[in-house]
């Protein structure tokens, strides 16, 4: 289990905690005046990097946005619009940020795939969580026609 310190200073939050491999992690929340945008600061294999996320309110019909750029989801076509609750949601990576980096109790994120995903977050998913996210976004591609 991992151990959370809150560090509060005036424009950052710092969290240290020791993972389960016993490597000392510290994510750092600079605070952000924009509603649903927030940016951490990890250490990754030693060095210092910088992700801004745009969260996806989880409220119904809500509009999903892109976690990295904040642009909303929608059709090729423009004309059907990425909402909550939709089957539109099985089109797309969704992950639950609930480290406590950015001061909220979670974070929904949406993706176009686990590898944008994976550069975004600085780490590396299983094979088995790739493949089953691609089984069900096929079966959302087949259910939407």
């Amino acid at each position: 289990m991992a151990e959370y310190i809150h560090d509060e200073s005036e424009d950052e939050d710092d969290y240290t905690y020791t993972s389960s491999m016993n490597q000392t992690v510290t994510h750092r929340v600079l605070r952000t005046r924009k509603p649903g945008v927030f940016t951490i600061k990890r250490k990754v294999a030693g060095r210092t990097k910088t992700a801004e996320y745009y969260e996806t309110k989880n409220i119904p019909n809500a509009r999903i946005v892109n976690a990295i750029t904040g642009f909303p989801y929608m059709s090729d076509d423009g004309k059907i619009k990425y909402n909550i609750g939709s089957r539109s949601e099985d089109l797309l990576f969704k992950v639950k940020l609930i480290t406590g980096e950015n001061k909220n109790a979670s974070a929904i994120l949406f993706y176009d795939s686990p590898e944008q995903y994976e550069r975004h977050q600085f780490l590396n998913l299983s094979e088995n969580i790739k493949q089953d996210w691609q089984r069900k976004m096929l079966l959302a591609n087949r259910n939407k026609k």
